[in-house]
């Protein structure tokens, strides 16, 4: 564990050894050199993307009836926009609502005439 460690920390300093000496000497060869580097891992990032999708059936006619059955099923249970249509009305005079009360509220009385007034926070 400890001769691994020590291994890593040495492969980590030689590449950014390397990358700063490309850095000063080449420029250009080092910006086509990334560049290179980011194109071939996106093109075999993309046939790997296509080979599994492909062994796992992606195209498949089960597939494309479960993404039907899916698109079904959301459009079933999602609730659907209501468009609401304003009309024109007259200027209304406005009226003052009234309060309504909660008929599950009410007040409880407590002691009313409690001789203790020192039991206040102040």
């Amino acid at each position: 564990m400890g001769k691994s460690k020590y291994i890593i920390y040495f492969l980590i300093g030689l590449a950014v050894f390397g990358f700063g000496t490309m850095l000063f000497k080449n420029p250009s060869g080092l910006f086509f050199s990334l560049l290179l580097t980011v194109v071939i891992a996106f093109v075999l990032f993309k046939i790997l993307t296509y080979v599994l999708n492909r062994r796992n059936g992606a195209n498949s006619d089960e597939m494309k009836k479960y993404q039907q059955a899916v698109k079904q099923s959301k459009q079933k249970y999602q609730p659907q926009q209501k468009v609401e249509i304003k009309k024109k009305s007259k200027p209304s005079i406005k009226r003052k609502k009234r309060r309504k009360h909660a008929p599950h509220l009410r007040v409880i009385d407590g002691k009313k005439n409690n001789s203790n007034k020192n039991d206040r926070v102040l």
